[in-house]
C-alpha cells in the first residue's frame, strides 16, 4: 500500500469522528443504547465502590488543594470542584478497582474515560439522563474507531488505549453534549491529539486508574478551550506528524479502514467485569470456574495448571510473583491460586495486600504456568489442569462468545449489591429507573453521598 493512500485514509479519521458527533439520535441502534445504560449503571457502581481506595483518597486530596469553581461533583466529596478536576478525579476513582467494562476492539476501558467527562460538563449544563446516554454511545463508538485504527501495535508499543483512544472518544461525546459548532469540534479533536497520553508501564500501580482520569480531564479541557475558539491543527489525529503517525508508526494496518463504509456501531460487544481484576484474566477465570465445578481444583489434588492466552496479555497480566494486592489483579498465577484455595475473585477483599502473605496461596501459585499465543483472540483462554486421580483435561472460555452484554444486567445487579450498601443501591435504582426525571445533577448529588 503506497504512502499517499495511507495518508489519505488517515486524514479521514477525524472526519468520521465528527460525523459520529452529528449522528441522529433517532437512528442510534436500540440495543447499543440499552447496553450504554447498563454501562452507566455499572460505572456508577464501581465508582462508588472505588471511592474509598487509596488512589481515590489521594486524587480527592489533590483536587481539594487545587480548588476551582464549585461546579461539578466528585464521588465521595461533599464539595464540588471545576469540571476538568472532577473528570480527573472521577475517572481515577472509577478505574481504581479495575472493575469497569472493557471493549476488546477498542482495546481498553470506555466507561471510565468517557462518563466522568460527561458527568462533569453535563452537571454544569443541567443535561438530562438521555443526553448523557446518547452522548456516551457516540463517544464510545468514536473511541472504538480510534482504538482500532491505532491498532494492537499502539498497545504493544506501551500505550494505554483507555487513555489515548479514550480521550478522543470523550472529546467527541462532549462535543455532542455541548453542541459545539463543526469548526469547534475539529479544533477540540486537534487539542485532544496533543494532550492524549497514558502508558502501560503504570499497570499495577495507581498510575493505571489515573490514565482514565487523564483521558476524561483532557477531553474536558479540549472542549472548553475550543468553545472559546482556541485554534489547533484540526486534523491533529491523522495529519503528518499527527497522533496516529507518531503513536502507531506501523501504519499498514490502516488498510482495513474504509472511509466509504457506514459508521459502525459496536458498543454492544462490550464486556463487563464480573471479577475484581484486569479483564485479561477473566476468560481464564471463567475457564477455571468450569474446572472447579468438575472438581478439578481441589487444593490437595491439583498438580499443575497451564494457562494459554493471547500474546496481547504478555507484560500485562503475567506478574508471576505479585507483591501487592494491586499487582495480584494482573497475575494469572495469583487468580488461579485464589480459586484453588476457594476464594471469590469477584470479592474486593480477595485482592487486599494481606492475601499475599497467605502461605497456601503462595504454595498454589507455584503450580501455575502461563504461555502466550500470538494467534489467539484477546477474549479467549485455554486452561489445562492435571489433578490427582483425574485425567488431564482442557477447559476453554471465550468472553466474546460466552458473555453477551445485552444479557448482563442480572449479573451487574448482583455485582452492585455485593459492592454497595443496600440504601445506596436502592437510591441508584430509583434514579436510573425514573429516566424522564433523572439528570446529571441528580446523579452528581448521588455520587457525593459516598
Amino acid at each position: 500500500m503506497g504512502d499517499n493512500v495511507v495518508l489519505k485514509i488517515m486524514n479521514n479519521v477525524s472526519e468520521d469522528l465528527v460525523a459520529y458527533s452529528y449522528f441522529p439520535s433517532d437512528k442510534l441502534p436500540l440495543e447499543c443504547l440499552q447496553v450504554a445504560e447498563y454501562s452507566f449503571f455499572d460505572w456508577l457502581v464501581v465508582s462508588g465502590a472505588g471511592s474509598g481506595e487509596p488512589a481515590a483518597a489521594i486524587v480527592k486530596q489533590f483536587i481539594n488543594q487545587e480548588g476551582g469553581n464549585l461546579i461539578s461533583s466528585v464521588v465521595g466529596c461533599d464539595t464540588k470542584t471545576s469540571p476538568h478536576l472532577a473528570a480527573l478525579a472521577n475517572g481515577t476513582i472509577s478505574h481504581a478497582l479495575d472493575y469497569d467494562d472493557t471493549h476488546f476492539q477498542h482495546i481498553g476501558h470506555l466507561s471510565a474515560a468517557i462518563f466522568p467527562a460527561l458527568l462533569a460538563l453535563g452537571e454544569s449544563a443541567n443535561k438530562t439522563y438521555f443526553d448523557v446516554i446518547d452522548s456516551f454511545l457516540i463517544g464510545a463508538e468514536a473511541a472504538i474507531l480510534v482504538g482500532e485504527t491505532l491498532g494492537m501495535e499502539h498497545y504493544k508499543a506501551g500505550f494505554h488505549q483507555t487513555a489515548t483512544a479514550g480521550c478522543f472518544g470523550a472529546t467527541i461525546a462532549l462535543c455532542r453534549l455541548m453542541d459545539l459548532t463543526q469548526t469547534q469540534r475539529y479544533h477540540a479533536l486537534g487539542l485532544a491529539s496533543t494532550m492524549a497520553s497514558g502508558l502501560k508501564s503504570q499497570f499495577g500501580t495507581m498510575g493505571k486508574p489515573l490514565n482514565a482520569g487523564i483521558a476524561a480531564s483532557n477531553a474536558v479541557k479540549a472542549v472548553a478551550l475550543s468553545e472559546l475558539n482556541f485554534i489547533s491543527n484540526t486534523d491533529g489525529l491523522g495529519s503528518s506528524q499527527g497522533f496516529i503517525e507518531t503513536h502507531s508508526p506501523k501504519k499498514t494496518h490502516l488498510s482495513v479502514y474504509n472511509r466509504s463504509a457506514e459508521l459502525p456501531f459496536r458498543f454492544d460487544k462490550v464486556s463487563y467485569k464480573l471479577h475484581a481484576c484486569c479483564h485479561g484474566l477473566h476468560a481464564a477465570i471463567e475457564a477455571l470456574i468450569i474446572a472447579q465445578s468438575e472438581n478439578y481444583l481441589e487444593p490437595n489434588a491439583v498438580l499443575e495448571v497451564h494457562i494459554t492466552v493471547s500474546s496481547s496479555w504478555r507484560g500485562v497480566c503475567d506478574i508471576e510473583k505479585p507483591q501487592t494486592g494491586l499487582q495480584g489483579k494482573f497475575s494469572y498465577h495469583y487468580i488461579t491460586a485464589l480459586l484453588i484455595c476457594g476464594y471469590n475473585t469477584a470479592a474486593l477483599d480477595s485482592f487486599f495486600d494481606n492475601m499475599l502473605s497467605n502461605i497456601e496461596i503462595n504454595n498454589q501459585m507455584h503450580k501455575v504456568t502461563v504461555s502466550f499465543d500470538e494467534n489467539m483472540e484477546d477474549s479467549y483462554a485455554s486452561v489445562i489442569v492435571h489433578s490427582v486421580g483425574l485425567p488431564e483435561k482442557s477447559f476453554e472460555f471465550d468472553l466474546k462468545k460466552n458473555q453477551i452484554a445485552i444479557d448482563a444486567y442480572p449479573r451487574l445487579k448482583d455485582k452492585a449489591e455485593s459492592l454497595l450498601d443496600r440504601d445506596k443501591t436502592k437510591t441508584l435504582y430509583r434514579l436510573l429507573t425514573a429516566k424522564d426525571n433523572c439528570s446529571a445533577r441528580k446523579i452528581g448529588n448521588w455520587v457525593r453521598t459516598f
